[in-house]
């Protein structure tokens, strides 16, 4: 109840965070730095992505997943930490629940992997849902009407396809080609035809700047540098984009073949709604210049780039996190499953909450007993007066024991009555109170 409640969309290539209330509050890259000498975490985020090709042999700069699944759980558990603490604070007084967004494919070992990861960087509680369902409800969709909706998202590690309709996915498919392969076939290109090495971050700059799916009217161009294969020294370049287009055509295949095939066994009806309705991308990859326009020459379905691709994701999954609850969703939960956990979640809740506000008035009743005998000390009898106490400490044991057994709710009005009662018997035998804690009034 009191805790923050995060989505965390665990990206190969970025990770954003999004804080109930609060909106994104973090999108960083997902790299970590690490000392070869002691093993030690260097930097995580934009500063580690800024060494990226820039460092000695005694410093490794890392990405810890890849194809949106953990490579390395040593270090994923760092980047979370790292991230985590960010987001909520250092010291936060409870701990936060975190829901993570994962792809539709992956292993329940990687699902495992990635839950304890979470759990071991400081999560209360991780609960995992599939990205396509995640980007869906991020970007809008009503996923919870009878209705078909078609959510393609395009990461840095893979790109899924799936149709969505009742809160569930129906079909889906997907490919381990994004935004990394994308950048890749852009290194590739350059060192076939101008025998030009260049890096990570200047293919990616690359494909931002005048990168485009389909070719453009008035050709743009870029300087690039790299070092020269054969010769060895620097050199600058000229590209451009319709060079590029031609560079990352072979992805772009592979996506667009991964949308048709999820078409292709999608239900007649639901497929019906698609057509009118039309396909939503989402993920970095969306941001390409006319993806959209590609996706609908190849398919012949209406498609659109959501409002905010990049974050969709990690909206979806703190949006989820509020709705539901107690967020009982994980990885291949079918509907019914669902729906009896949303159910039984809501029923604890309110059970919970009516016994905490019960509770409440109860201890506000005996706490004005206490301060009117404390003012007045011949309004209320010794007997009532000690009564008062214990039957406070009573309530204050109980809802303690209901805070810590449920682990969810009443622990800070478990805190607040513990302090309160303690002050209270602190000022009986200090002799702060004007009554007696036993015995006959004066």
């Amino acid at each position: 109840m009191f805790e923050k409640q995060l989505g965390i969309d665990l990206g190969t290539v970025n990770v954003l965070v999004y804080v109930t209330g609060k909106g994104i509050l973090l999108q960083e890259p997902s790299v970590v730095a690490i000392s070869e000498r002691d093993s030690k975490i260097v930097a995580v985020g934009h500063e580690a992505r800024d060494m990226l090709g820039r460092t000695p042999e005694s410093i490794e700069v890392a990405r810890p997943l890849r194809a949106g699944v953990v490579a390395d759980y040593v270090v994923t558990e760092a980047m979370l930490r790292y991230f985590i603490r960010k987001a909520v604070g250092r010291n936060p007084l409870l701990r936060p629940r975190v829901m993570i967004s994962t792809p539709r494919g992956v292993t329940s070992v990687e699902s495992r992997a990635v839950k304890d990861a979470a759990e071991q960087a400081g999560a209360k509680e991780a609960y995992l849902i599939p990205e396509p369902l995640a980007a869906a409800y991020g970007a809008g969709l009503p996923i919870g009407t009878p209705t078909g909706n078609m959510v393609v998202d395009i990461g840095g590690g893979t790109t899924e396809a799936a149709v969505v309709s009742m809160y569930d996915i129906v079909v889906w498919s997907s490919v381990r080609v994004g935004g990394n392969r994308i950048d890749d076939s852009i290194i590739n290109y350059v060192r076939k035809k101008y025998n030009l090495l260049i890096g990570e971050q200047t293919a990616e700059e690359i494909k931002i700047k005048i990168g485009s799916a389909l070719p453009l009217e008035e050709d743009l161009t870029l300087e690039v540098r790299g070092r020269d294969q054969v010769a060895g020294l620097p050199r600058t370049i000229v590209i451009s984009s319709e060079e590029v287009t031609e560079a990352i055509a072979e992805p772009l295949s592979a996506i667009v073949t991964t949308v048709k095939q999820t078409l292709e066994k999608t239900p007649p009806e639901l497929a019906a709604d698609i057509i009118d309705r039309g396909m939503v991308i989402t993920g970095g990859g969306s941001q390409l210049r006319y993806i959209d326009d590609l996706m609908t020459r190849e398919t012949g379905v209406p498609c659109y780039v959501a409002e905010n691709p990049m974050a969709c994701v990690a909206i979806g999954a703190g949006i989820s996190e509020t709705v539901i609850g107690v967020t009982l969703v994980a990885v291949g939960t079918s509907l019914p499953e669902l729906a009896a956990s949303i159910a039984a979640a809501r029923n604890r809740q309110t059970e919970l909450a009516l016994g905490n506000v019960i509770g409440s008035c109860i201890f506000n009743i005996l706490a004005i007993i206490g301060i009117v005998s404390t003012v007045k000390p011949l309004a209320v009898p010794d007997e009532i007066l000690a009564f008062d106490m214990w039957v406070m400490g009573a309530v204050t044991v109980g809802f303690i024991a209901l805070a810590f057994a449920t682990r969810r709710f009443g622990r800070m009005i478990g805190f607040e009555m513990l302090a309160l009662y303690t002050a209270y018997v602190v000022a009986q035998f200090t002799g702060l109170s004007a009554m007696p804690l036993m015995g006959h009034m004066q």
